[in-house]
């Protein structure tokens, strides 16, 4: 079980989001403003972020710039598809999700970056 934070502003894709990862057995905290979602990350220190772009408050990679948070494995989520923004999301983050994603494609790609970050449980 994970303790994962959702930065998305979209009622719909987020509660999508949830009953998937919740059915899973992880922990699923939901911010839908990037504000909110620093100050939830800054205090609770999830083991993951899933994090949409465009926020109503700002860009959401903007909070992987933050330096007290660049520790933060990060999910970014778009519906973006430009050259620009893929390479962009390339960089600066752990993954990436295109909406709109499958259940299980959303699972694969949460588990592999967990996996990922703790390769000793992996065994």
């Amino acid at each position: 079980m994970a303790d994962i934070l959702m930065i998305e502003d979209s009622p719909d894709f987020a509660q999508f989001v949830c009953a998937v990862l919740e059915l899973e057995g992880h922990r699923v905290r939901r911010a839908t403003r990037l504000s909110e979602g620093t100050t939830l990350a800054r205090s609770a220190s999830p083991d993951l972020v899933l994090l949409d772009v465009t926020l109503p408050d700002g860009n959401g990679l903007d909070f992987c710039h933050e330096p007290d948070l660049r520790s933060l494995s990060v999910i970014a989520m778009t519906s973006a598809t430009d050259d620009d923004v893929l390479q962009r999301l390339q960089v600066d983050v752990a993954d990436f999700i295109i909406k709109p994603i499958s259940a299980r494609g959303l699972i694969e790609i949460v588990n592999k970056t967990l996996k990922a970050q703790r390769p000793e449980n992996s065994k």
